[in-house]
């Protein structure tokens, strides 16, 4: 194994300074620095158990012992296996999410093989023919580029008109010129803590998002914005040079961005953190229609079947106390009869409703269409289109809130 005459000075202290990080890493405070969301995504990963901070400070500390011992070929061996090993994980950041700590412990990687890779070369060939290319240090390059692009593009989130992104439970992408929209935002507004995201159906939409942006910064409320808006028309050549429409162009452009990734072509859009009130109120009235098993039901209130009345002159019903219960035939003329539940004494039980199949909204919330945890998306072209289907981005939508995804 090739020796290097002097000990590799460049790997040994990259190796000693990627091995304080992974220690600091391990510690929890890199958070301070980490931004992404592959951050928390790859605290906790393992292999057998033990952290992957573990690994990499194993691997430092190897690496760096290798540069003092003046082994470059072992040094440089290792961290090839190391690089390659670390190519796999880029790969797997780039699919999912790129976690910048776990970028800055790469660029280590890489930077102590090739120290070791130069010192395993001759003096006379570095100054002969160059420092060459690595085949691995390109396919890592291409990885990396990768997840620093996904890095950048999260510094460009979703723009709310009102500026309530951070603290709002309800995201609300909406169109101007969409009738379900408008709904949509005098239904939510000053009811609920809710951003207001707005996408682009037609340039007109930006001329009218931009007169919005300055009335809310002037003091008006999302009401009166909207209906200022309404006078805008479509915004010249000339219009798109003014620094402020550039502007509203790239925000909405992030937001119809993200809609698209989500999944939904049409607006309005519905997200909302939490689990909707309105699951949980369901989940309590269906546990007071249960009735423990063994318990004997309360007596309902009579009810008189349609047609029908008992020899005495009271209506004949079902498990009332004191009488067997008697049975009913219903002829097959009558409609039938829903009987009450259980759970209540001396009246009956109103039906529930079924619980609605949709997603983004509160039963408070006066929604066009149903409401359940998740998104919400419907679609109108134009107020005059709304009816006929075509939703805020030239394809089929339903008019009003369509379900999207959980």
């Amino acid at each position: 194994m090739k020796q290097s005459p002097s000990p590799v000075y460049g790997a040994l202290v990259l190796a000693a300074a990627a091995l304080a990080f992974c220690l600091w890493a391990k510690t929890g405070k890199s958070f301070d620095i980490c931004f992404t969301e592959g951050c928390t995504l790859y605290a906790d990963a393992s292999i057998a158990g033990i952290s992957l901070w573990w690994f990499g400070a194993l691997s430092f500390a190897l690496l760096g012992l290798l540069a003092l011992l003046r082994l470059a070929g072992l040094g440089r061996l290792l961290a090839g296996i190391c690089v390659a090993l670390d190519i796999g994980l880029l790969a797997l950041m780039a699919l999912t999410a790129p976690c910048f700590n776990c970028l800055i412990v790469a660029a280590f990687f890489l930077a102590v093989y090739l120290s070791f890779r130069r010192a395993c070369r001759p003096a006379q060939t570095l100054s002969a023919r160059g420092h060459g290319m690595s085949l691995l240090a390109i396919v890592w390059t291409v990885f990396f580029l990768f997840n620093a692009g996904a890095v950048l593009k999260s510094f460009a989130g979703v723009w709310a008109i009102n500026e309530n992104l951070e603290h709002a439970k309800v995201h609300f992408f909406f169109s101007p010129s969409c009738t379900a929209c408008r709904k949509g935002v005098e239904a939510l507004a000053g009811k609920v803590d809710v951003a207001f995201l707005p996408v682009a159906e037609s340039p007109r939409d930006l001329a009218r998002i931009r007169i919005m942006a300055r009335e809310l910064h002037s003091g008006s409320n999302i009401l009166e914005a909207l209906a200022k808006s309404e006078g805008a028309t479509e915004p010249g050549l000339l219009d798109y040079l003014d620094r402020d429409m550039l502007a509203v162009k790239f925000r909405v452009l992030r937001n119809q961005a993200y809609v698209f990734h989500a999944g939904s072509p049409v607006v309005p859009f519905v997200e909302y953190q939490g689990l909707p009130t309105h699951l949980a109120r369901e989940a309590a009235a269906q546990a007071t229609q249960s009735w423990p098993a063994g318990r004997p039901a309360p007596a309902l209130a009579p009810q008189a079947l349609p047609g029908q009345a008992a020899s005495d002159g009271q209506p004949s019903q079902q498990g009332q106390l004191g009488q067997p219960a008697a049975p009913v035939q219903v002829q097959p003329s009558l409609q039938r009869v829903q009987q009450p539940y259980a759970g209540q004494t001396g009246q009956a039980r109103p039906v529930p409703r079924r619980p609605q199949a949709s997603r983004g909204g509160d039963p408070s919330l006066p929604f066009d269409g149903n409401d359940a945890g998740g998104s919400v998306a419907g679609a109108c072209r134009h107020d005059e289109a709304c009816d006929e289907g075509k939703d805020a981005f030239g394809q089929g939508g339903d008019g009003g809130f369509q379900r999207r995804r959980p």
